[in-house]
């Protein structure tokens, strides 16, 4: 039932003044005086703050690292309950080791090209290293992976020295990349050789090199005679 507003007394339905004070009672909007038991729209929920980039990829390094180190505990307790003792589990780990720096390394320092690939090239080095030295001794690291391994890391970082330093890029880029991979094969097959026969014996390298060589030559000469990115169907009328 109805109110005054000014004296508080409950009044009738059709009452429009009140009987006391004779103010002239409020009546309700017949569409809201039956408001129901909840709100027809309810408040909105508050969400939480989103995290920015940084945060974003340092919980990703974490859930990594948590994410890794269920097998490699799961590895090291299977192989000690197996063999009494950690044999083929140093494996597990120096893989696992290896696959976290790989993940990890461009989450945190994504901005810093250079460390990371120096960061890639000694952890390479060191996993490389230690499958070897799991094997009883040392054997194939210093003559297969040590050089392997450095001549790749330095091809990789002479292509980026060249295509930062360059101002226009197209397609001399891959003019160095194509050169870069016939050297990586003759570096390959060189210590492949030394290691097995102790000589320099050289065959697949020179083939692949002798392509290669005209290869990166023809595509530098486009590079040279445009002077600007190449648009490949635009140059050859495709």
């Amino acid at each position: 039932m109805p109110y005054c507003s000014r004296c508080g007394v409950e009044v009738d339905d059709e009452v429009t003044k009140c009987p006391l004070c004779f103010t002239e009672i409020q009546i309700l909007d017949p569409e809201k005086k039956d408001l129901g038991r909840y709100p027809e729209k309810a408040a909105p929920h508050s969400h939480a703050p989103k995290r920015n980039k940084i945060e974003r990829r340092r919980m990703a390094a974490i859930l990594v690292t948590f994410g890794l180190l269920i097998p490699a505990s799961i590895a090291i307790a299977a192989d000690i309950v197996i063999n009494g003792d950690v044999t083929w589990g140093t494996y597990t780990i120096s893989s696992l080791i290896f696959i976290w720096v790989l993940i990890l390394l461009p989450l945190l320092y994504y901005k810093k090209p250079v460390l990371t690939l120096l960061a890639y090239y000694l952890s390479t080095l060191f996993y490389t290293y230690s499958l070897d030295s799991f094997s009883d001794g040392i054997y194939w690291f210093k003559g297969l992976a040590f050089p392997i391994i450095t001549v790749t890391a330095a091809l990789i970082i002479l292509n980026i020295f060249l295509s930062r330093i360059i101002k226009i890029k197209g397609i001399n880029i891959l003019s160095f990349i194509v050169f870069s991979i016939g050297i990586e094969c003759l570096g390959i097959e060189l210590a492949v050789s030394m290691f097995i026969t102790g000589t320099v014996v050289l065959g697949w390298s020179l083939i692949v090199l002798s392509a290669a060589i005209p290869a990166a030559g023809l595509l530098y000469y486009i590079y040279y005679k445009t002077g600007k990115p190449l648009k490949v169907k635009k140059y050859f009328h495709i």
